[in-house]
C-alpha cells in the first residue's frame, strides 16, 4: 500500500503543466545585433541592477515576466539585457564588467536604473523608457 501511495504521490508531484514560453535575452549587444538583423526587429535593451534595484525587480517581476509582454516581444524585439547586480554571489568577471561598463557610458551615461531602449538593429537609440509601475498593459502604452 505504501509504495502505491508513494508511486502516486510521486507522479503527482513530478509532473507540472508545461512552462509558458520564455524569451531569451541576450548580455551582449552584438549577438542583439545578428538575431534583430536577421529577424527585422528592433532590440529592448534594458539596464538593470537584478539584485539591489526594487524598480528593476519590479519590471522584471510585473512586466517582463508578463504573459502579455511575452506575447507582445516575442516577434517585435531582440532582447538585451544589460545587468549591473551588486551581491557577492552574482559577482561579474572583470571583462563582463568592462564590457557592461561600456554599454552603459554609450547608451546610459546617466545612470539611470532601470532604463529600457528601444534600438534600430545598428544599435542606435529610437525611443527610452523607464518603470513607473503599472504592469505591462501601462508599459506597453508607453511604446511607439
Amino acid at each position: 500500500m505504501k509504495a502505491v501511495l508513494f508511486s502516486l504521490l510521486f507522479l503527482f508531484t513530478s509532473f507540472s503543466p508545461q512552462s509558458p514560453t520564455e524569451l531569451s535575452w541576450h548580455t551582449d549587444l552584438e549577438t542583439a545585433q545578428e538575431e534583430a538583423i536577421s529577424n527585422q526587429q528592433s532590440i529592448l535593451m534594458v539596464f538593470s541592477g537584478s539584485d539591489w534595484c526594487k524598480p528593476c525587480i519590479r519590471l522584471k517581476q510585473e512586466v517582463f515576466e508578463s504573459k502579455e509582454f511575452r506575447e507582445y516581444a516575442e516577434d517585435r524585439w531582440s532582447l538585451l539585457n544589460v545587468d549591473f547586480p551588486r551581491s557577492r554571489k552574482n559577482k561579474l568577471s572583470k571583462e563582463i564588467k568592462d564590457y557592461r561598463n561600456g554599454l552603459a557610458e554609450k547608451y546610459n551615461p546617466k545612470g539611470y536604473f532601470p532604463l529600457v531602449l528601444i534600438l534600430d538593429k545598428e544599435g542606435n537609440i529610437q525611443q527610452e523608457l523607464s518603470y513607473k509601475g503599472g504592469g505591462p498593459g501601462s508599459f506597453l502604452s508607453n511604446l511607439d
